[in-house]
């Protein structure tokens, strides 16, 4: 999950664009299998998650991927982002 905060509607677009072909360099990773984004359009908090296979395809692309994907798009995110840049690994389960 990466948070960063948009300054607005026309900043949160631009960060669209931005991770749009961040999700696509991830996307080659084997045991990625979607992202999805969420804006909150009242306080301009902006959330980014990459979708996992299993714990051990998240493992593999933070120790082997991560750091490269990353590396290519920090500049851009963080000059759209409004203050810090936040990143965390959580574990996703549907509830039916």
């Amino acid at each position: 999950l990466l948070c960063p905060q948009v300054k607005d509607d026309p900043g949160a677009h631009q960060m669209d664009l931005v991770f749009d072909r961040f999700i696509d360099e991830a996307s080659m990773v084997e045991g990625v299998t979607g992202a999805a984004r969420m804006v909150c359009k009242s306080e301009w908090d902006y959330n980014l998650i990459l979708k996992f296979e299993d714990i051990d395809s998240l493992k593999s692309y933070m120790a082997d991927h991560h750091d490269k994907i990353w590396g290519e798009f920090e500049s851009e995110v963080k000059a759209l982002a409004v203050g810090n840049i936040k990143q965390q690994n959580f574990v996703y389960d549907d509830i039916e």
